[in-house]
């Protein structure tokens, strides 16, 4: 009886150990930054080129998002002017929320840049994919 009581025991435990394992991964913050160069924009009345950032949240909690930045080859940080940036920073975004901004074509040194970033209120950071020159 006893054998059979440490059995139900371990294997109880070892599936309540795996449910809360699987739930960690899937409550984790999760966020994900798009760069887009070269979007043609007419921004009430601004018409012209500009590169657009967008930062979605994937995940089940709400994750703050303080700063929107570029990152160069050299390791340099560049937090440049978010035109029309809706809504505005900081924002917490809840699950499958986003936040957008354009950023002028001038502001932006194209044959430096690494990738765009988004860093939450917690200190970490989410890159995008490397932005490939053409």
């Amino acid at each position: 009886m006893n054998t059979v009581l440490g059995i139900y025991g371990a294997v109880l435990s070892s599936i309540l150990a795996a449910t809360k394992i699987v739930e960690f991964c899937r409550d984790r913050a999760r966020v994900k930054v798009q760069f887009e160069a070269n979007v043609l924009a007419n921004l009430e009345g601004y018409p012209g080129e500009y590169s657009l950032i967008t930062v979605v949240n994937l995940g089940r909690r709400p994750e703050t998002i303080s700063v929107i930045g570029l990152e160069y080859a050299d390791g340099s940080t560049h937090y440049p002017p978010l035109r029309f940036c809706s809504p505005a920073l900081p924002v917490t975004l809840e699950e499958s929320k986003n936040v957008a901004g354009f950023i002028p074509r001038e502001a932006v040194q194209f044959d430096k840049l690494r990738w765009a970033f988004a860093k939450i209120s917690g200190g970490r950071i989410y890159k995008s994919r490397r932005y490939k020159r053409v």
